[in-house]
């Protein structure tokens, strides 16, 4: 498996961010990043802090992604139609070779009802 490296550019023609389902995400420009800087070391906790909420908040998402991409119908009440296309598991019991049915009973007759005459 190759890893790419991912890097996000901070410039002020950059769009916000929408991640499926939730409010865009405006990444803050570096003038603004320099300017959070400069008010002080209270500006950026509080600036460091908010985006610690930003990434928790994804992370609750992405692992809720995740727990419905493992649920089926065998773990969950889904119907099997929503399975997909998958190849369902192969049984792993193996037939036995011994005819179906109870054990004859004694003095049990094969006859059949002689019908009316």
């Amino acid at each position: 498996m190759r890893k790419v490296k991912r890097s996000i550019t901070l410039s002020k023609t950059e769009k916000p961010v929408t991640i499926g389902g939730m409010e865009p995400i405006k990444l803050p420009s570096e003038e603004e990043i320099r300017a959070i800087y400069r008010q002080g070391e209270g500006a950026v906790v509080a600036f460091v802090g908010g985006l610690t909420g930003v990434v928790q908040a994804l992370g609750e998402r992405v692992q809720a992604l995740e727990d419905q991409l493992v649920k089926n119908s065998r773990n969950s009440g889904k119907p099997p139609s929503s399975d997909g296309l998958k190849k369902k598991p192969k049984s792993l019991r193996h037939k036995s070779g011994k005819k179906s049915g109870g054990q004859p009973r004694r003095g049990w007759v094969d006859t059949t009802f002689a019908g009316f005459e």
